[in-house]
C-alpha cells in the first residue's frame, strides 16, 4: 500500500491526527491508529466500511463532496461523522487526492472540532440573545426568544422557564421549547412547591431560584412531579441539564433550566452560561427600566405642573431654556451649585467651560430656529464654584408656549471620563510593563509568530526579524521526556489540554545551558480572532530549590518514623498507617487485624546479658518479624519491647494463625545468649462498634492474657 516510501507509511501510521484512505467508491482502504482511537473501530472493522457508514449524511449528498475533493475543487469539508460507540462528532476534513500504486484514493485528514463547533454555538445564542435583549420590551416575549434561541440555534434539546406564582408558593413555568410534545406538556404541568422544607426544596430549579446560584444536573430526591419530569426528559435523551437563576434587580426571579443529550455536558462551559445568567438579568432590568420610561413619558405629557413636580425627582439635571433659564429641576441646580434664584438670570452659556463657547452658541442658535434640532454632547461645565466637570448632554427642541425652547438632558460623566482616561493609562503601562515584564512573552496563529516582548528574544536568542520565519509547531514541539514531572504542588503538569496547558521543561538555550522553563499556553481574543499567547518564566531556581526540599523532607520522614534502632517504624509511624487503615476498613466493611507483642522476661535478659545484648535481641525480633510478614502487613515498634502489627484484609482467624506462625519462629531462633527468647502475643479484630483505641486496647489485653496464662503464647479478644 505505501510502496513509495517507509517515510510516508511512517507519517500516515505515527501521525497523530486520525487519517484514512479511501478509494472513489468510498470504500475505507487504510485508516491509522489515531482514526481507530478516535472513531472506536479496530482495523479490520473500519477498513470493511465506507466513508458515508461513518458520516450522517447519506451515501448520495456526502459522494458529491469526495468527487470534487478528487478533482481538487475543494478540500476543506466540515461534517457530523458518527464514532461507534453512536456519539456525534463535529469535524474538519482536508482532503486531497493521492496516488498510490497507479490508483487514484483520497487521503483524508480529520480534526475533531466539537468542542470548537459547540463554543460557536453557545457564542451565537449569547449573541442573539444579547440582541434580542436589546429590542425585546416584554418578559414574556424575551423568554420565549430565550428557550427558543438555545434549543433552536445552540442545539440544545430543552430549555424551559419557571417563574414563581403570585403568592410565590410556587414555580410554574413561564415558557418553554424542546424536541417533543410529550416534553414540552410536561415541562407546562409541572410545578414546584415552594411552602415547606421538604424535597421539593432540594431540586435544582428550587435551589437556583431560592439561593441565586447555577447548579447542574438533577439531585436524586425529587418530589413526584420533579420525578416524573426527570423521566420524561430522560425519555427524551436529555441526559444532563444545567438550573441558572433568573435575577431582577439583583433579586431571584425564576428558573431557567436547559437540558443536553450528551451527559456531563455542562461542565465545561460554565463561564458562558454565567454570561446568559448576566445577559437575561440586564435584560429584565432594561425592560423593566424602559417600562418605568413610558410610563413617566406618559405622565409627563398630562400637565406641567406634573412635568415639573417628576423632573425634580429625577437624578439627572434636566432644563429648559431660550436665551436665559425657563426651567431647572433639583438635580441641575445641586449639579451645579446654584439656586434657582440666580439660575433665572443667567444664560446658558454662562455653564459652559470657555472651550467649549463658540460650538454651543452655534447649536443653541440652530436649535432655536428648528424645532426638529437634536444633539447629543460631551462638554465641560462650570459649577459656581468655578470647577470644571464632564457631563454629556441630549438637547432637543420643543414647542413651549408658542415658542422653540430648547430641554436638555444632563447627566454627569466626569467620573466615567476619568476612568477613559485612566484605561488609556493602563493600556499604556500594561504595554511598559509587557516589554519589561522578567517573562519571555509571545503571541502568535497559524501563520507565524505576531508579537514578542524583548525578554522572550533574549531568552531564546534571536532578533525580530528571525522571530517572523520561525514556524510555531516547531516550536513549540516538546519532546515528552523534556517534561519535568515535579513531586510537589509548587508546579503542576497540564500539558494535554487543547485550550490552555501550563508546564514546566528543560531547555538548552543557544549558549548551551540546560534551563528549566515553564510555560504557560492559552488563547486570548486579540484583532477579532482567537490567537495564542505563550508566557515563559526561567523557574531553574526554583525546580533546583523543590529538589532540595524533597530531599530534605524525605530526610525529616526518616527521622520522625522510623524508629532508630530497629530499622522499622516508630509509634508515630503507627498512629499515621493505624488512621488510614483503620479508615478503609471502615469505609469498605473490610477486614483488620493487630497483633501486639511482648518480649518475655526482658528485664531479666537485659539484668543477666546487659543493654547491649537486650538491643540486639530487639533488633534481631525486628528483622525475624519483618522477614515472617506480607508486604500489605505493617509492623512498628511500640514503646521499649514492645512491637505492633497492623494486618489489612485480615480476620481474626488468620491473624491469629499469623501471631503463632511468628510466636514458633522468634521461639526458635538462636539469639546468642544459650537460651531462647519467647514473646507473648494479643490479637484483636475489627468489629462494628470499634474505634481506633478500643481496636488497640482489645490487642493489648489479649496480649496481657497470654502473659497472665504462662507466657509465649497467642491469645486473643
Amino acid at each position: 500500500m505505501f510502496s513509495d516510501g517507509e517515510f510516508y507509511r511512517s507519517l500516515f501510521e505515527q501521525h497523530s491526527a486520525p487519517m484514512f484512505i479511501f478509494s472513489k467508491t468510498g470504500k475505507i482502504i487504510k485508516a491509522n491508529d489515531a482514526a481507530l482511537k478516535f472513531y472506536g473501530y479496530d482495523k479490520d472493522e473500519i477498513e470493511s466500511k465506507y466513508v458515508y457508514e461513518i458520516n450522517v449524511l447519506p451515501k448520495e449528498k456526502l459522494m458529491p463532496y469526495a468527487y470534487d475533493a478528487f478533482e481538487k475543487k475543494q478540500n476543506v469539508f466540515e461534517f457530523k461523522h458518527r464514532l461507534k460507540n453512536g456519539d456525534i462528532k463535529d469535524v474538519q476534513v482536508y482532503s486531497s487526492p493521492a496516488e498510490i500504486g497507479g490508483q487514484e484514493y483520497l487521503l483524508s485528514i480529520i480534526h475533531d472540532v466539537t468542542r470548537q463547533t459547540r463554543y460557536r454555538q453557545i457564542f451565537g445564542a449569547i449573541k442573539e440573545i444579547s440582541q434580542a435583549a436589546i429590542n425585546i420590551d416584554s418578559e414574556e416575549e424575551l423568554f420565549k426568544s430565550l428557550t427558543g434561541t438555545l434549543v433552536e440555534k445552540a442545539g440544545f434539546r430543552a430549555a424551559f422557564v419557571m417563574l414563581p406564582n403570585r403568592r410565590n408558593t410556587k414555580l410554574v413555568s413561564a415558557a418553554c421549547h424542546g424536541n417533543t410534545p410529550a416534553l414540552l406538556e410536561c415541562i407546562e404541568n409541572t410545578s414546584i412547591d415552594l411552602t415547606s422544607n421538604g424535597i421539593a426544596l432540594k431540586t435544582p430549579l428550587a435551589r437556583a431560584f431560592l439561593e441565586g446560584k447555577i447548579f447542574i444536573n438533577y439531585d436524586t430526591e425529587t418530589n413526584e412531579s420533579i420525578e416524573f419530569l426527570k423521566k420524561k426528559m430522560l425519555e427524551n435523551n436529555c441526559l444532563s441539564s444545567i438550573c441558572i437563576p433568573i435575577l431582577k434587580q439583583s433579586k431571584p426571579a425564576g428558573s431557567l433550566c436547559i437540558c443536553h443529550e450528551e451527559p456531563e455536558f455542562f461542565e465545561d462551559y460554565l463561564d458562558m452560561f454565567e454570561d446568559i445568567k448576566n445577559t437575561v438579568s440586564m435584560a429584565l432590568d432594561r425592560i423593566e427600566d424602559v417600562t418605568e420610561k413610558k410610563t413617566l413619558k406618559n405622565e409627563l405629557s398630562e400637565s406641567e405642573d406634573l412635568f415639573k413636580t417628576l423632573a425634580d425627582q429625577m437624578q439627572s439635571g434636566l432644563v429648559m431654556y431660550k436665551e436665559k433659564f425657563i426651567y431647572a429641576n433639583e438635580a441641575f441646580k445641586e449639579m451645579l451649585g446654584y439656586t434657582w434664584n440666580e439660575l433665572k438670570d443667567l444664560g446658558t452659556i454662562d455653564m459652559i467651560a470657555e472651550d467649549f463657547h463658540e460650538d454651543m452658541k452655534e447649536s443653541i442658535r440652530k436649535g432655536l430656529s428648528d424645532v426638529n434640532s437634536r444633539r447629543f454632547v460631551e462638554l465641560k461645565a462650570v459649577k459656581k464654584t468655578g470647577e470644571e466637570f464632564w457631563i454629556y448632554a441630549y438637547a432637543g427642541s420643543v414647542r413651549y408656549k408658542g415658542d422653540i425652547v430648547r430641554i436638555t438632558n444632563i447627566v454627569n460623566i466626569d467620573e466615567m471620563i476619568n476612568m477613559r482616561q485612566k484605561l488609556r493609562q493602563e493600556r499604556d503601562l500594561m504595554t511598559t510593563l509587557v516589554e519589561n515584564i522578567h517573562s519571555g512573552v509571545a503571541l502568535y496563529d497559524k501563520s507565524g509568530f505576531l508579537y514578542a516582548n524583548s525578554f522572550f528574544l533574549d531568552m531564546f536568542g534571536y532578533n525580530r526579524e528571525e522571530i517572523s520565519g520561525i514556524r510555531v509547531g516547531e516550536f513549540f514541539d516538546i519532546e515528552e521526556s523534556l517534561v519535568y514531572n515535579s513531586y510537589s504542588q509548587i508546579f503542576k503538569v497540564d500539558k494535554e489540554n487543547k485550550i490552555s496547558s501550563r508546564f514546566v521543561y528543560m531547555h538548552a538555550s543557544y549558549d548551551g545551558e540546560i534551563r528549566y522553563m515553564d510555560l504557560f499556553r492559552t488563547t486570548v481574543p486579540y484583532n477579532g480572532k482567537e490567537t495564542g499567547l505563550a508566557i515563559f518564566s526561567d523557574v531553574t531556581d526554583e525546580v533546583l530549590k523543590e529538589q532540595s526540599i524533597l530531599k530534605e523532607k524525605e530526610t525529616f520522614r526518616e527521622l520522625s518514623e522510623i524508629d532508630s534502632l530497629t530499622g522499622i517504624g516508630n509509634r508515630r509511624a503507627f498512629n499515621l498507617r493505624m488512621e488510614e487503615l483503620f479508615n478503609l476498613a471502615k469505609r469498605y466493611g473490610r477486614a483488620l487485624s493487630l497483633i501486639m507483642i511482648d518480649i518475655d522476661y526482658f528485664k531479666e535478659i537485659n539484668d543477666t546479658y546487659g543493654h547491649e545484648a537486650g538491643d540486639v535481641i530487639l533488633k534481631n525480633i525486628a528483622a525475624v518479624s519483618r522477614e515472617s510478614l506480607r508486604k500489605s502487613d505493617f509492623i512498628a515498634r511500640y514503646g521499649g519491647e514492645e512491637f505492633v502489627i497492623i494486618a489489612p484484609e485480615t480476620p481474626m482467624e488468620a491473624a491469629e494463625n499469623l501471631a503463632e506462625k511468628l510466636r514458633l519462629k522468634i521461639r526458635n531462633y538462636d539469639f546468642g545468649t544459650g537460651n531462647p527468647v519467647t514473646v507473648s502475643l494479643g490479637v484483636s479484630s475489627l468489629s462494628g462498634g470499634d474505634t481506633k483505641q478500643t481496636l488497640v486496647y482489645r490487642a493489648d489485653m489479649a496480649m496481657y492474657k497470654a502473659k497472665e496464662n504462662g507466657r509465649n503464647r497467642v491469645e486473643r479478644i
